[in-house]
């Protein structure tokens, strides 16, 4: 058809997200990708074991998250970087910096 422009469809896409956040209880606050763009879904569409914090696999078709699933894998990895992070900030505490460790 000449002069028409028709769109191809685009191709789905599989990201990782980390779900930021639910707000009042019934929207889910998304981080998707490198890039971390924000997607507000409604907190149904999480599977049953996804709790803020959890890393997560979503598919997106047509700018719309069409598939979750929780990335059990991603979350423990994540998990075990923030532990020797803080290990790392508690033993780094303990100097002599004259600040004083409250426990």
């Amino acid at each position: 058809m000449c002069g028409v422009n028709e769109q191809q469809p685009v191709e789905p896409t599989e990201e990782q997200a980390v779900l930021d956040r639910i707000e009042d209880g019934a929207f889910a606050v998304l981080l998707v990708g490198e890039q971390e763009t924000e997607f507000v879904i409604p907190a149904e569409q999480l599977p049953a074991d996804a709790t803020p914090g959890k890393w997560l696999r979503v598919r997106i078709e047509e700018e719309t998250i069409t598939a979750i699933t929780v990335d059990e894998e991603a979350t423990q990895e994540a998990a075990a970087r923030i532990a020797s992070k803080l290990d790392a900030l508690r033993k780094r505490g303990r100097g002599s910096s004259g600040i004083q460790r409250i426990e």
